[in-house]
């Protein structure tokens, strides 16, 4: 018997369950609480499902992901987008847990610290995740011209790659920082002993994907970390300056917050 795909509207024979055209399922039963769990789980904890076999093979095999990607398999793994935004959403739910359900908060409260300060890094986490997108084109402009020499990647190639790898450095932070700050950890600490593995997992991607070796790899990410910090400075210089000139003309009680009290 033929029917029409729900989604496309492509013809189906009885014996096929999956849309050709567009690759959905053919579903015919109604919804339950039992048939909504099943399907959760067999979208997001099932063996064969994306999510989980796009996060082990970024641990294994990150280039049959990420040149993968960029060769047109497109079905196997989870977009680079929406992987990403799977990141977001767990870094927003760590920085809501720590912040209502600990009792560290995420900056502590130091002794005599400026308010205005606190008030600058606390609402910064708060953007956490937009501060962390803004950087993904710093490091694929890095990468495109530490790498440009091996095999050639375009920017916009270069900028899957930090989107693959800092999306799945998300996911796994958030929830290590989750457990670990619930264990009794401090937030600060576990950050920084968290920060360096998305620059490891970077170098070995890089290294699987053009096939360098090990010592042309360690030396690439030498100069990697070093023009990375030259074009920070230049960023961050040229925004502080910027900054300082808006808050001292329109906003001057602004700086005084920023006055160590006595």
């Amino acid at each position: 018997m033929e029917r029409e795909c729900k989604n496309c509207g492509q013809v189906l024979y009885a014996q096929h369950d999956f849309c050709f055209r567009c690759g959905a399922k053919w579903i015919d039963y109604r919804l339950t609480p039992k048939a909504v769990i099943q399907e959760v789980s067999n979208r997001y904890l099932g063996i064969d499902n994306k999510f989980l076999r796009t996060m082990v093979a970024l641990v294994t095999h990150p280039h049959h992901v990420i040149d993968g990607y960029m060769q047109g398999v497109r079905r196997k793994f989870i977009n680079p987008i929406n992987f990403y935004l799977i990141g977001l959403t767990l870094i927003g739910v760590q920085i809501f847990f720590i912040k209502n359900f600990t009792d560290q908060g995420l900056i502590g409260n130091p002794d005599g610290a400026p308010e205005g300060l606190m008030n600058v890094m606390d609402k910064m986490f708060d953007y956490i995740g937009l501060i962390g997108t803004v950087n993904l084109p710093i490091y694929a402009l890095v990468g495109y011209l530490i790498y440009r020499n091996c095999r050639r990647y375009n920017f916009t190639e270069h900028l899957i790659l930090s989107v693959y790898v800092f999306g799945f450095y998300n996911i796994y932070a958030s929830i290590l920082t989750v457990i670990g700050v619930y264990l009794g950890g401090n937030f600060g600490i576990i950050s920084i002993v968290l920060s360096p593995l998305p620059f490891l997992h970077m170098f070995y991607a890089y290294h699987k994907i053009f096939e360098i070796s090990l010592q042309r790899t360690l030396l690439k990410a030498i100069f990697y970390v070093m023009l990375s910090g030259i074009i920070y400075a230049i960023v961050v210089i040229t925004l502080s300056i910027l900054f300082a000139l808006i808050v001292t003309q329109f906003f001057p009680e602004f700086i005084e917050s920023f006055k160590i009290k006595t």
